[in-house]
């Protein structure tokens, strides 16, 4: 089996007023223009603009699949997510995850 790892800069933006779904964020056309970027694996609590921050954020990351994958069956693991998390990929809802800490 074949691992590509998508640790690295996430883009990253807090969702205090939960806009993101409104103004569809999830959309591959969607410019994250003026986003922060926010290390993965990592925690925003690390981070001192984001220290004090409780509530809804979002990460997001662009990336090419190998052209040999097509037709197969090809997995998006997570090794831990903070509480609760929906998983968007290209623009389309794959999943929720509501055990925080838990790979899914």
């Amino acid at each position: 089996a074949q691992t590509v790892s998508l640790n690295g800069a996430w883009q990253f933006r807090t969702n205090l007023y939960k806009e993101g779904l409104k103004q569809q964020w999830y959309n591959p056309d969607f410019q994250p223009i003026g986003w922060d970027e926010m290390a993965v694996p990592g925690n925003w609590d690390l981070e001192n603009e984001y220290a004090d921050y409780a509530g809804v954020a979002w990460y997001r990351r662009t990336f090419q699949t190998e052209k040999t994958w097509e037709g197969k069956r090809v997995r998006l693991y997570f090794e831990s997510v903070y509480n609760d998390a929906e998983v968007w990929l290209n623009g389309q809802k794959i999943t929720e995850n509501h055990l925080g800490f838990l790979p899914f």
